[in-house]
């Protein structure tokens, strides 16, 4: 595969961050008022405060045990204890204090923002109402439904080690946002159907507030609510108080019920519209008209201290600039020892081999294909294309999964399912175990055709997840593909075809490649750590399964394997150490490590450890007898409003897919504790529409005692070039990836009738048959 022209060279130069540099007086002094925070009356008590100050005092619990009181005039009273707080000591006040600063500061000029988390505001100009521009002429909806511009600002503090070197960020963030503020029954009154949605009882700032529950039916002015998805206690709702959530696909609903004729070209409208305004360029327009506004708003944050905002975008001319680098991409590993390697990992394959290809037991393997009856003679010839290859397609298509994977051709049969039902397809899953077992052997993957629908149906009712469950209790991995996908023609077929037969390969045992250790001072294990979240009802509390993937470093290179399943949120925590505790004694007695020898730990998780967390950690290493460990723990994850930029990226491909997009491997060291970086750039966009792409923030936690955030930033960034579900380079890195397919496999698997979780911690869990 040729080299990509975004990633030959990048001007670092050229790269810009969506946000500006906030500076106050390095001695800035507040008064501050400190009442003992009540416990028994938490939101009482600063209702009752925040009412008799407003206006002339800041409010807010300090999250321990005080309310702070800061009065706006430094010579007014304040309740409770007088005391004088340096702001430099307390970042997470000035954060606070900022938002205040900025909400008052905008209302000063006559703007509304909101303030929740972060600050919003809704732009009013006409031609920033892109449902507005995006009907055609005489199509017309009610008042209050709309898509605007929106901008969304933050405040980030940079806390390095250095005191000294501590900074504060505003982030700018331009977007859109959707309104539905009329209630339910103007909708209704134009032509909408209200069944099946969620409605609220309320708007919050009109966006959205605390789900009442889904409308079953409508009787009169009023909607009946279904009692299954409802908060207790609420039967109906009058149609004039309910309103939609504002969401794009209730927008999408509102568009079908009212203009049918016209719904699919306005949605496309709507949608090139908004990949116009928000795409690089203009994005960072948008950045910097916003800095400029802002640098004219009253500068006083809040008893005289002023406010100092940069001129221009971070990492711009002039600026703070913090070291921007483009990391190298990793020499993936084909063979034992390190002695073939290649940067690419299709061309690597084509040219070496997967790794230890000539020690691989499943050179022949047994393969069931599970296919319907009626599509069977397309599957035969799709999976003739897996094997041998198909010539006209493109991207490596070409080469078949036996010549590329150095395979024997397979023991291969074809087991049809009468219908697309999932009694059906359990039918063919026994009549191939049957076939298999009258031979004394096992078959090693079932490929299975699906139809696109299956992925919309749960549990029993979903033939794939049947079909699945059934074959994963036996020890029989599972891979998929669509009809719809291999009825395409084979000159298309390309990306498909390599991605089935490397995650097949993956399934049966294989190792297609490895990275590389860069030293081989340390022994080192790395914990990912990744979540799926339940869905379902909207109403009731979903609930958030974790699963735990190991990857760790043995003869110098990172192999992989998975050692829990999914657990409850609640519970993450003790399987993170039963998990630690089992793969210290594996890999130890396996490598014959010493009690001296030196050993670093490092997590990547989905959310910040707890200090109780990482201190449970920390002590039952230690009582394994690794009393040196060094420990990194690493918060990986892209919710965070950073953007980059890169001024001198024109965009990929004949809709310029990517414009400014900064190129995959992009890193900007915030501190020695943060780092941003690109794990997507403009070539891994899929089409222009995609915008721009979110970098990875990666934030070392306290307790850390390995804090090399250079090393750990091109270490997420390697392991996002591990993944063996995809020839394509993956947007995280597989720690986390990995991590959250076993969390979603196990979690809709366990809607399936028979299933039972443990059927994934015997010798199937310890392949990639999550993938």
């Amino acid at each position: 595969m040729a080299a990509l022209p975004s990633e030959v060279t990048v001007g670092m130069d050229r790269v810009r961050l969506n946000a500006v540099t906030v500076t106050l007086p390095p001695d800035a002094r507040i008064r501050v008022g400190r009442v003992p925070f009540d416990t028994n009356d938490r939101r009482g008590q600063l209702e009752r405060i925040r009412a008799e100050c407003r206006g002339t005092h800041i409010v807010r619990y300090d999250g321990r045990d005080t309310v702070e009181i800061i009065p706006y005039d430094p010579s007014a009273n304040v309740p409770g204890r007088d005391a004088t707080v340096l702001l430099a000591d307390r970042p997470e006040l000035v954060e606070h204090l900022m938002f205040v600063w900025l909400c008052r500061a905008l209302r000063s000029q006559g703007m509304s923002p909101e303030w929740e988390g972060q600050v919003r505001y809704l732009s009013t100009k006409p031609e920033h109402d892109l449902l507005a521009s995006a009907l055609p002429h005489g199509v017309t909806l009610p008042e209050g439904v709309s898509r605007r511009i929106a901008t969304e600002f933050d405040f980030r503090a940079l806390a390095p080690e250095d005191r000294a070197a501590r900074r504060l960020l505003l982030t700018i963030n331009p977007t859109t946002r959707t309104l539905i503020t009329c209630p339910v029954s103007d909708l209704m009154a134009r032509g909408f159907r209200p069944e099946g949605h969620y409605v609220l009882p309320h708007l919050l700032g009109g966006r959205g507030g605390r789900l009442l529950g889904k409308v079953l039916a409508v009787e009169g002015e009023s909607l009946v609510l279904d009692p299954d998805e409802t908060r207790a206690g609420e039967a109906s709702i009058p149609a004039a108080s309910a309103y939609l959530e504002p969401r794009s696909e209730n927008l999408a609903d509102v568009l079908r019920d009212l203009w049918p004729q016209f719904a699919q070209a306005i949605e496309d409208q709507l949608k090139r519209l908004a990949a116009e305004r928000l795409s690089g360029p203009e994005r960072l327009r948008f950045v910097r008209g916003w800095i400029k506004r802002l640098r004219g708003l009253p500068t006083d944050l809040v008893q005289g201290i002023p406010v100092e905002l940069g001129s221009v975008p971070v990492l711009s001319s002039g600026t703070w600039r913090p070291d921007v680098t483009m990391l190298a991409r990793p020499s993936l590993v084909f063979a034992f020892g390190g002695t073939k390697t290649h940067q690419r990992n299709q061309d690597g394959l084509d040219i070496h081999g997967p790794y230890g290809w000539e020690r691989f037991p499943r050179r022949k393997p047994n393969i069931a294909v599970i296919c319907q009856a009626s599509k069977q003679s397309t599957v035969e010839a799709f999976v003739r294309r897996l094997l041998e290859g198909e010539p006209s397609a493109k991207y490596g298509g070409s080469v078949g999964m036996l010549k590329r994977y150095k395979l024997d051709p397979p023991y291969i049969r074809f087991f049809p399912a009468v219908s697309s039902s999932p009694d059906d397809y359990r039918a063919a899953c026994g009549a191939a175990l049957e076939h298999m077992a009258s031979f004394g052997k096992r078959w090693d993957l079932a490929l299975v055709q699906i139809e696109g629908r299956f992925h919309e149906l749960r549990g029993d009712a979903n033939p794939y997840l049947v079909t699945k469950a059934f074959l994963l209790a036996k020890e029989v991995p599972v891979q998929q593909f669509k009809i719809e996908t291999i009825q395409k023609p084979p000159a298309t077929l390309g990306p498909t075809l390599n991605n089935v037969g490397l995650a097949s390969y993956a399934k049966i045992g294989g190792t297609p490649w490895l990275l590389p250790v860069p030293h081989k001072i340390a022994r080192e294990l790395v914990f990912g750590i990744g979540s799926h979240e339940t869905t379902g009802s909207r109403v009731r509390a979903r609930e958030r399964y974790v699963g735990v993937t190991t990857v760790f470093s043995r003869a110098g290179e990172f192999l992989l394997e998975s050692r829990t399943s999914a657990v409850p949120y609640t519970d993450y925590a003790s399987a993170l150490l039963r998990t630690l505790e089992a793969t210290i004694a594996s890999v130890r007695r396996d490598q014959g490590w010493n009690d001296d020898d030196p050993v670093r730990l490092v997590f990547h998780v989905f959310k910040p450890l707890k200090e109780v967390e990482i201190d449970a950690v920390k002590a039952l290493v230690a009582g394994l007898g690794l009393p040196d460990a060094q420990f990194a723990f690493l918060h990986i994850g892209d919710g965070h409003p950073y953007l980059l930029f890169d001024e001198g990226q024109d965009g990929v491909g004949d809709r310029r897919k990517g414009h400014f997009a900064a190129s995959r491997g992009v890193r900007v060291l915030l501190s020695d504790r943060e780092a941003l970086v690109a794990l997507k750039g403009p070539w891994e966009l899929k089409q222009g529409s995609d915008g721009l792409p979110r970098p990875f923030l990666v934030r070392l936690r306290e307790g850390s005692t390995y804090t090399d955030i250079g090393y750990l930033a091109q270490q997420v960034f390697d392991f996002s070039c591990l993944s063996w579900r995809s020839m394509t380079a993956v947007g995280e890195p597989v720690t986390v990836r990995y991590s959250k397919l076993v969390a979603e496999n196990l979690q809709d698997l366990k809607e399936v009738r028979g299933w039972v979780p443990e059927h994934a911690l015997g010798a199937i869990g310890r392949t990639r048959w999550f993938l």
